[in-house]
């Protein structure tokens, strides 16, 4: 009995940092892409959140048929502090810093091919 306690603890803690771990792959994308309207990133974080709604009912339903208990919703919250406080700012930091690098060179390149194009006019 009380391996699958520990079973149902260590899938609430996974699932914790691996939710954690999509909200910050948002916050890389808004680094990436700058956003200029407020109602963009509010679409992001309500999708997110459904998202987070059916990941939970799921994990929930499948490791404890659907009856939500205290040490689950902690296990998910605790999942996502320790991702966190852990891994996130390296994550953030480095993942974003990357894309920029690589897709700073393709966009200039981008732009002198449409200044070419327009010139051709």
């Amino acid at each position: 009995m009380i391996t699958a306690e520990v079973d149902t603890i260590v899938r609430a803690l996974f699932w914790g940092m691996v939710l954690a771990l999509e909200y910050d792959s948002i916050r890389i994308f808004r680094r990436v892409i700058r956003h200029y309207h407020i109602w963009t990133m509010s679409l992001e974080d309500i999708l997110f959140w459904i998202n987070v709604g059916f990941t939970v009912f799921a994990v929930t339903y499948e490791a404890n048929d659907g009856i939500v208990r205290g040490f689950l919703v902690g296990g998910f919250v605790v999942g996502a502090l320790v991702f966190r406080y852990s891994f996130s700012t390296f994550y953030v930091r480095y993942v974003s810093r990357s894309i920029i690098f690589i897709l700073k060179p393709l966009k200039k390149a981008a732009g002198m091919f449409k200044m070419l194009l327009l010139r051709k006019k």
